[in-house]
């Protein structure tokens, strides 16, 4: 492998590394060229490539050491598209990473080096001998980059931006942007990416402003938007302050076209209610028809969330799914990601992806607060045999507290 720096300007202050070209001894040779610009201090940009969109090279963000500007060469050797090796993604290259993230103009460049961050920068202590530390500069980078036009860019910079999100202090400027970038952008698959970036926020219960875009996205023309905020809500949703618009909503969702929303809708509903609820019953009495729901994704998640809901009079009809072994997974497809690869959402309704073992897990559930607690052992090899092991223990416990049980409800048109 040869490399050439063709130019390059050096001073006690500054160095600008300009038209860095490669020769790889791959299979097919190729050569290829790139602009960066690097611990600018002062000194002049070259320009960005013509058509290119998104920051313009060299914002002055990141300033590398003499010694981290030597190895940057040899790091830009160990790119392989829009990915750098597995070599090169060590702690030392973390902040050559960052700049490359900062001043590349071009797009794979970009989005290599953001990529990047992702496996040698960390937000803990705990993994400082291992991984950089976050500073100041690595959030102004991510948000600098958030705001990048080139999908590709934007994507990995959504995907690096939850480094910004963790600890004690989430940069609030990251936030803002993935905020808007849920809310308001145009494009469905840049707010299902921001979305799941703001979902690891760890002030999210206690800022509204930051629950607003997953409440918003329930709205969704796209199932798969939908589903993906519903299964984030699942763990934030009971903060949300407008509780009768959100539960209005996910009431409404438990008759979408799509299964996984149906299914979902019907856990998150649950999440949020909780068994001490005023509406708890009237919320359980919605769920019930999805236990008869055509699709079994949705039974077994009806089953768990009425199990959530500690609603008794559903015991009766979980017994009668006891005899359902239907493969409970789904998956969503059809659709494209903000990088350019297939999207997929795979939604599991069990641990064992059956309906009969989300109906038993659902049925010990209740009878931890009735009468005595059945147990069940589950192994991959004895899974059929298991099963209805565990069914015939659950028919066992069913029989002597059905006489304890509230009778069945009948269901209400959801």
């Amino acid at each position: 492998m040869e490399l050439r720096i063709r130019s390059a300007a050096w001073s006690a202050t500054r160095v600008a590394v300009t038209s860095v070209v490669l020769a790889a001894s791959l299979p097919v040779a190729m050569s290829v060229t790139v602009t960066v610009a690097i611990g600018v201090c002062g000194c002049s940009d070259p320009p960005a490539p013509a058509g290119s969109s998104g920051p313009s090279v060299g914002a002055g963000i990141v300033t590398l050491s003499a010694a981290e500007l030597a190895r940057v060469p040899q790091v830009l050797a160990e790119r392989r598209g829009d990915q750098f090796s597995r070599a090169a993604l060590v702690r030392d290259n973390a902040r050559i990473f960052l700049s490359l993230a900062e001043a590349a103009a071009d797009e794979q460049l970009a989005t290599a080096a953001l990529r990047a961050l992702q496996t040698t920068w960390t937000h803990s202590e705990r993994y400082a001998a291992q991984l950089q530390l976050l500073t100041p500069e690595y959030a102004q980078v991510v948000a600098l980059r958030l705001q990048d036009e080139r999908p590709t860019v934007q994507a990995a910079a959504m995907q690096a931006s939850t480094k910004c999100l963790l600890g004690e202090s989430p940069d609030h400027t990251v936030v803002a942007h993935l905020v808007q970038l849920a809310t308001e952008s145009p494009i469905p698959a840049a707010r299902y990416e921001a979305l799941e970036a703001l979902s690891q926020s760890s002030e999210i219960r206690t800022h509204p402003e930051q629950i607003a875009p997953f409440v918003h996205a329930l709205d969704a023309p796209e199932a798969w938007l939908v589903s993906g905020s519903l299964l984030r809500l699942v763990g934030f949703g009971a903060a949300w302050p407008e509780q009768q618009t959100l539960r209005a909503a996910l009431r409404q969702l438990l008759t979408h076209a799509d299964p996984g929303v149906r299914g979902r809708a019907a856990t998150t509903l649950s999440s949020i209610v909780g068994p001490a609820d005023a509406e708890r019953d009237d919320v359980a009495r919605a769920l019930l028809p999805l236990l008869s729901d055509p699709h079994p994704f949705p039974r077994s998640a009806a089953a768990t969330a009425l199990a959530w809901l500690d609603y008794r009079p559903a015991v009766h009809a979980l017994v009668l799914l006891l005899d359902d072994p239907t493969p409970d997974t789904y998956d969503l497809r059809g659709y494209t990601r903000l990088d350019g690869t297939p999207g997929w959402i795979h939604h599991d309704g069990s641990p064992w992806s059956r309906v009969d073992d989300a109906a038993l897990r659902a049925l010990q559930s209740f009878s931890g607060r009735v009468g005595s607690r059945f147990t069940f052992d589950i192994q991959r090899e004895r899974l059929a045999l298991d099963l209805a092991a565990a069914a015939r223990g659950a028919r066992d416990w069913y029989a002597t507290v059905q006489d304890q049980l509230p009778p069945p409800p009948l269901t209400e048109a959801r």
